[in-house]
């Protein structure tokens, strides 16, 4: 049975397809969707394909008015929502380093510009991924960007899923962990699959450091893409994008 139901703040869409369901969760006061393929699930336990996104929660429930703390007393039983994620330091933060803060999945941290950079690759009109890159990269962003589709070789990205785990933050630089499956960078003909990564915590609980694990995600020697190197700029998390994966692969 197909259904749509609000969750929070969010409107999800849920549309059964062949022993699976397809999933579209559209986020409050901003263009972006996120899509997946999980088995199917009532209303009711709507949460149990949603609990794999820990972002999902922090947006579509942003306060603590959830059901279970709803002012009526009685939770709706269609809202299919998990209890309120908890504020525990992983164990792992330690590692890190002194005064490096982690934040968990649901803080979101770096969320609008790692969407907003991959899902301006979909429809082959890269160059508008660029505002998400700190200011003094966005030329040279539009430029590769605008070289390769004028050389035909458009370069693309497509998902099945997409989410933003841990995140580690040493003053204005940040590591963000990138969840995602079925990812595949494309650059004209070629196309590029990545192993799926499902752990919100990869790399970061690897037992480095924060200045180890930036000088890795920056140095380009891996290609890695689990952790993403943000800086702040005036308040705002962008890609740095002299060291993010997508370009290099053009």
């Amino acid at each position: 049975m197909a259904f749509t139901i609000d969750w929070g703040e969010c409107l999800v869409s849920v549309i059964p397809i062949v022993g699976e369901a397809k999933y579209i969760v559209d986020f409050p006061n901003t263009l972006k969707k996120l899509q997946f393929v999980n088995p199917y699930e009532s209303p009711g336990d709507l949460y149990l394909a949603l609990k794999s996104f820990p972002y999902v929660y922090g947006e579509c429930w942003p306060t603590s008015a959830s059901p279970q703390q709803s002012t009526s007393g009685a939770a709706p039983s269609t809202s299919g929502a998990p209890p309120a994620p908890g504020s525990t330091v992983p164990a792992w933060a330690g590692s890190l380093g002194a005064g490096v803060v982690v934040e968990p999945p649901s803080a979101g941290v770096g969320t609008d510009s790692v969407f907003g950079y991959i899902n301006g690759l979909l429809p082959q009109d890269a160059p508008q991924s660029c505002q998400y890159v700190v200011a003094s990269s966005r030329s040279a962003c539009q430029s590769v960007l605008n070289s390769s589709a004028q050389n035909g070789t458009f370069v693309e990205v497509t998902y099945q899923s997409l989410d933003i785990g841990y995140a580690a933050i040493d003053g204005d630089e940040a590591l963000v962990v990138l969840d995602y499956a079925e990812l595949c960078l494309q650059v004209g003909i070629q196309e590029n699959f990545l192993p799926d990564n499902n752990d919100p915590a990869a790399l970061l609980d690897s037992g480095q450091s924060f200045s180890a694990l930036w000088t890795a995600a920056t140095s380009g020697r891996d290609n890695e893409i689990e952790l993403i190197p943000l800086l702040n700029e005036n308040g705002t998390w962008y890609i740095d994008y002299s060291q993010f994966p997508y370009p290099r692969y053009s």
